[in-house]
């Protein structure tokens, strides 16, 4: 039978290969970053995963249509809710707060709750806008899901331009961005 850590041992198996063919490689996630140097030593350098983001233009400053129906506050993901998400903890939290709504993409929502609301895709132009019209950008990933637990998202940045709140599973990336970042491994929390 396949080990559950499968797609991980090939991950890394991967990224062997590439780092062996490198003359230098950056690191961003720190768990990388010290598997590859013990490895392949100073080749591998430590890259820190977020610096200074400009806010987002938000053009002419008005809310976008797509969300005039959706009431405030607004749990926004930019994403199509799928097996990386904390599903039971999501539920959760949306069941002890009606009040509260969560806002993803795609044409199915992740659960039958009033609450729970879904965009269609938007031209990339119009996420500026879009992400600020959110109340918090929301990650609440599934943290026993290796690769989920280990990813770099890059939705935290179109949140930081957005001078959103973001709150999130404690997946490990944002360990390091305790500052910038409300943690939580429970709805509860």
């Amino acid at each position: 039978p396949r080990s559950t850590l499968f797609p991980y041992t090939t991950l890394f198996r991967s990224l062997d290969e590439h780092v062996a063919l490198a003359d230098c490689t950056l690191a961003i996630e720190r768990i990388i970053y010290h598997r590859m140097r013990a490895r392949f030593g100073e080749r591998v350098h430590r890259m820190p995963s977020c610096g200074r983001i400009p806010p987002a233009e938000c053009p002419g400053g008005s809310e976008p249509a797509v969300l005039a129906q959706v009431p405030r506050p607004r749990l926004g993901y930019l994403g199509l809710p799928q097996s990386r998400l904390n599903v039971r903890v999501l539920r959760e939290l949306l069941e002890a707060h009606p009040e509260w709504h969560f806002v993803s993409f795609g044409d199915q929502k992740i659960f039958p709750l009033s609450n729970v609301h879904t965009l269609p895709w938007q031209d990339p132009t119009a996420l500026p806008q879009l992400v600020a019209a959110f109340d918090v950008g929301f990650m609440p990933y599934d943290c026993y899901n290796l690769l989920s637990f280990h990813c770099q998202p890059l939705k935290r940045l179109d949140y930081f331009a957005a001078k959103l709140p973001v709150v999130a599973t404690p997946i490990l990336s944002f360990w390091d961005l305790k500052d910038l970042v409300y943690l939580g491994d429970t709805a509860e929390e």
